[in-house]
């Protein structure tokens, strides 16, 4: 339980280091990054398409901490949430029977993680029970992401490329009631970029539109709070399903 209430007061001390930083630039950005991939191809029906995707997703925080706070990650679990995107893809080579695109998505993406064994205690101090502390972080996302596709009728493929977030909003569901916790999410940087990949199938053959299904996994390289003296990073995973025309 001792290791738990250190990592918190990390936390804590590494928040007081985060400098304050403006999302209107990278919002700029996320635009700019879509408009890149369609740019002169959105008339070719045949090479390109524009669709949707979401589905669920199993988020955490992977940290290095002091030597004296052993196992602390153990602590650490994983919070649902979802995610979903606008997709463009472009098509950069025929599929015979490979082909290689180009995909860009904009959308929304939800991280976090939770931290059980939170002690609750009352106003005189006594025990009362253990609970699970659970943050949630809003982000717009953004993803460019190489895409190899083998031809079948359901075609399997593989992708890669990186991502980059900005983050929205982001609250602390805290069982114990602890002020300095609910602070500490408003410390987190603006922006987190990192590298996405993963694979999925896709198919025509169901309906007059391409379905697919994909699973993926998304680390970030950029600390979650950049002048921190310990690396805080999202990562985790996600199951899509999409549809495009």
């Amino acid at each position: 339980m001792g290791d738990v209430g250190n990592h918190h007061k990390i936390l804590d001390k590494a928040a007081q280091f985060t400098k304050p930083m403006t999302a209107k630039p990278h919002l700029f950005c996320l635009i700019l990054l879509i408009g890149v991939v369609s740019n002169g191809h959105v008339s070719q029906a045949q090479t390109f398409q524009v669709g949707v995707k979401g589905g669920a997703s199993l988020s955490t925080v992977s940290s290095q901490f002091p030597d004296d706070v052993p196992d602390l990650e153990d602590d650490i679990g994983y919070q649902p949430g979802f995610s979903i995107f606008l997709t463009g893809e472009r098509k950069m080579t025929r599929m015979t029977p490979t082909g290689v695109s180009l995909v860009g998505e904009i959308g929304y993406a939800q991280r976090g993680y939770q931290v059980p064994g939170i002690e609750i205690r009352d106003r005189q101090g006594n025990r009362l029970g253990t609970s699970t502390r659970k943050y949630d972080f809003d982000y717009a996302g953004a993803r460019l992401l190489g895409k190899l596709v083998y031809s079948a009728q359901a075609s399997p493929y593989l992708i890669f490329g990186p991502h980059l977030d900005v983050l929205l909003d982001s609250s602390v569901k805290d069982p114990a009631n602890n002020s300095e916790e609910n602070t500490l999410t408003q410390e987190y940087d603006t922006v987190t970029g990192g590298i996405t990949l993963g694979g999925g199938v896709e198919t025509d053959q169901l309906l007059p539109a391409t379905i697919n299904i994909e699973g993926r996994y998304a680390v970030d390289i950029s600390d979650s709070i950049s002048d921190a003296p310990r690396e805080i990073k999202n990562r985790g995973f996600e199951l899509l399903v999409g549809v495009s025309f």
